[in-house]
């Protein structure tokens, strides 16, 4: 297997993965997607935008995933940008890791 092959396999793990969080918490996403849209300013991280929606009453998913597969769909649908600028998150279960800032266009 080169590595195309291999690159692609991942790619399609990926996605596979996605798709299978999302189907499991259809009902979640719908509604955490209706919040996104309601939000009228926001300028921070996939993380803040999760704590945000908490704070607004959006229950936790039934895999810590879905909150990637949210921040995905809602770039997918234009919901959100990113600002191209990069930050530190703020939760220790971030590891510290730089992670996209967005807005709401």
């Amino acid at each position: 297997m080169d590595q195309a092959d291999l690159f692609d396999a991942g790619v399609k793990a990926r996605d596979d993965g996605i798709t299978a969080v999302t189907t499991s918490n259809l009902t979640w996403m719908d509604r955490a997607i209706e919040m996104v849209r309601d939000i009228s300013q926001f300028i921070g991280t996939g993380e803040d935008l999760r704590h945000l929606l908490l704070h607004k009453g959006l229950s936790v998913p039934s895999h810590p995933n879905a909150w990637g597969a949210l921040i995905r769909q809602c770039r997918n649908e234009n919901l959100i940008h990113t600002t191209g600028r990069w930050r530190r998150p703020r939760d220790k279960a971030s590891h510290a890791r730089p992670i996209l800032e967005y807005r709401k266009p």
